[in-house]
């Protein structure tokens, strides 16, 4: 350090109202001025830390817009870098190798369901699936109706009918009317909304 820089120093010191003591050694007073000249400059921005690539999420089940009649469904899928965190509707998840799997209780309707992957000084992802979960219908008891009346019974509830007319040739010759004999479901079965059901149908069951 220069006579001028020490001077500097003194006259930093004194306008913060911190003296240099004459009585210190020479060593001592130079140290006191390296460390006052040093605060006299701008400071110097926080080093940032290095930047991550952004983290790669993939869900590869459940498929968007599954229809189920299940209570829950299981969330699979695939994230990098393998040491990122997963969470599964806000519950984190393991992560082994960089897959993850994890079952999700659903109710009943619409239901999204968000996974999202983050890491360290990286990008975060996130993606979201939606599953229906039905409510299963049951198949009523159709036994002796009309198959017009089936399909009308059916449609209401929510489900078609393909009839099909098992009675033969030779039963053109009975004077009775035609008739459900039985159903594929059966009555009381549940069943998917939208399903079809199989009514056979005769004059002589």
């Amino acid at each position: 350090m220069t006579v001028g820089s020490l001077h500097q120093a003194r006259r930093s010191s004194a306008a913060l109202g911190v003296p240099i003591a004459r009585t210190l050694p020479i060593a001592g007073r130079l140290l006191v001025a390296g460390t006052l000249l040093a605060g006299c400059g701008s400071a110097s921005p926080p080093a940032r830390p290095a930047t991550a690539p952004p983290v790669h999420l993939f869900v590869t089940g459940p498929s968007d817009d599954l229809a189920t009649l299940a209570g829950d469904v299981v969330v699979s899928g695939t994230v990098a870098p393998a040491s990122a965190t997963v969470l599964v509707e806000g519950r984190q998840v393991p992560v082994t190798q960089g897959g993850f799997r994890t079952s999700v209780s659903i109710s009943p309707g619409e239901n999204v369901i968000d996974v999202l992957a983050a890491a360290p000084h990286a990008a975060g992802a996130v993606a979201a699936v939606r599953v229906y979960r039905q409510t299963a219908v049951a198949v009523p008891d159709l036994t002796g109706v009309s198959p017009s009346s089936a399909s009308a019974r059916l449609r209401a509830v929510g489900l078609t009918a393909k009839v099909n007319d098992t009675g033969g040739f030779w039963q053109a010759l009975i004077p009775a009317s035609t008739q459900v004999c039985q159903t594929a479901p059966p009555a009381g079965r549940r069943v998917a909304p939208g399903s079809e059901v199989q009514v056979q149908v005769a004059k002589l069951c």
